[in-house]
């Protein structure tokens, strides 16, 4: 070889390790997740990395967690019964990666996660591309019967902790799992930390990747957070509109770099989801409320989010958050004027009057929404120059359609913070007041 040759074998060669560096450097730093399906959804895959990852992306890097496949939305298994198993699997085939169960008889069947787990995995979908998290609860047993009861209830906390998460293994037919959560804290603060020295053992000898706790007050969180050994990664509360959003707990969460898992967003949040800015975001975007909901939690409040529906559409809708939003994300503005958003001081049940007058030429049809499943309830036709008489509920919607046409004429909710105990409704043109 001349000596020319072997000078540009040896920058080809050096070329080549830089390559090979910066490639590493990249997947590392900018990619924190080992596989396609451990990113919990799935629904984002390498080469379609959208704005809403990346973002996330930063949460979980400021807080030290990257690498660590932990999902922005995870579904909740509470409530399912018998359904249970058959909407797991529904959920994984839509796109989720990522499951939220306890042994906790009474609201999870967690056995029936572990049957949904074991087809799946039959699949050929391997162990480390699910990330699967459960909880011991200390009042699991209350009003069961001892056959279900998880572990014993004569025996010390500690061993309850052990009982318990060695069925969780054998229900869910794992050897080990992701994130483990003391359901609840106990009275006794002593008892509290007990649990978690006996959790803090079961991770350092494998059998769990990550701790965390669900249902504490600022209070009893900051005193285990002061005493725990080994770190608090998860916070799984109840997040609610009306309580600022959990705002103490969130804020000390990112002090402490601990994720904020929110649960009941959709069922607790209704007024919310019925505010206008929100509403007038959803229409804009030909979205849900729910969707510009899920995606404010996790962009704005850096919320992991529990996802609990039981209908196949809105588990597309919640999974579509990812795509569409790198399409027609919300705006600063947008985010900061939802942030803003007072509680109102009225709910569901403060009663008001809607007076629905007809300003154009044709007939209208008038229907309420039904905020459960959102369908369109009849209330009655409008004649020109006519008006319609309701007694309605503050939050409650309203849509106008065109009798001949069927075209949406107006979409209204009724607000008493806005309107006082009575409104005038006047439908005079093709517009939306939401």
């Amino acid at each position: 070889m001349s000596h020319l040759h072997e000078n540009i074998f040896k920058a080809a060669v050096v070329v080549a390790l830089a390559l090979c560096l910066f490639i590493q450097f990249w997947k590392t730093s900018f990619w924190p997740f080992s596989s396609v399906a451990s990113i919990a959804d799935a629904v984002i895959v390498r080469g379609e990395n959208t704005i809403t990852q990346s973002q996330y992306d930063l949460h979980y890097r400021k807080k030290g967690y990257e690498g660590s496949n932990i999902p922005w939305l995870m579904y909740g298994t509470a409530w399912k019964k018998e359904n249970t198993s058959k909407l797991v699997k529904l959920a994984f085939s839509k796109g989720f990666r990522s499951f939220d169960t306890a042994n906790f008889p009474k609201h999870y069947s967690e056995a029936d996660v572990g049957l949904a787990l074991r087809d799946i995995f039959a699949e050929g979908v391997e162990r480390k591309d699910l990330f699967i998290q459960t909880k011991f609860t200390p009042d699991a047993c209350e009003g069961q019967p001892a056959d279900v009861h998880p572990y014993d209830v004569n025996s010390s906390v500690s061993m309850q902790v052990r009982q318990s998460f060695q069925g969780s293994l054998k229900n869910l037919g794992v050897h080990y799992i992701d994130s483990y959560i003391l359901h609840a804290a106990y009275s006794s603060h002593e008892q509290t930390l007990e649990a978690y020295r006996e959790m803090e053992k079961i991770k350092e000898e494998g059998g769990v990747r990550f701790l965390g706790v669900s249902n504490f007050n600022i209070l009893q969180l900051k005193m285990l957070e002061q005493k725990a050994r080994l770190p608090i990664t998860f916070v799984q509360n109840r997040c609610l509109h009306k309580y600022d959003w959990d705002a103490s707990v969130r804020k000390f969460c990112d002090e402490k770099g601990i994720i904020y898992q929110g649960y009941w967003l959709l069922t607790g949040n209704r007024l919310f989801l019925r505010t206008e800015p929100i509403q007038n975001m959803a229409m804009k975007r030909n979205k849900t409320e729910e969707q510009i909901l899920i995606e404010f939690l996790y962009r704005d409040l850096g919320l992991l989010v529990l996802d609990g529906t039981k209908s196949e559409i809105h588990m597309e809708e919640d999974l579509d958050v990812s795509r569409w939003h790198s399409h027609s994300p919300l705006s600063n503005e947008e985010l900061e004027t939802l942030r803003n958003i007072l509680p109102s001081k009225y709910d569901e049940k403060t009663a008001m009057k809607a007076y629905f007058q007809n300003q154009l030429e044709g007939d209208i049809d008038l229907f309420w929404k039904n905020p459960n499943d959102g369908s369109l309830v009849p209330q009655g036709q409008i004649k020109p120059g006519k008006e319609l008489y309701i007694n309605t509920f503050h939050s409650h919607r309203f849509v106008a359609k065109s009798t001949e046409s069927e075209e949406i004429l107006l979409q209204w909710t009724a607000d008493r913070t806005r309107d006082g105990d009575s409104s005038i409704v006047t439908i005079g043109e093709k517009h939306s007041e939401l």
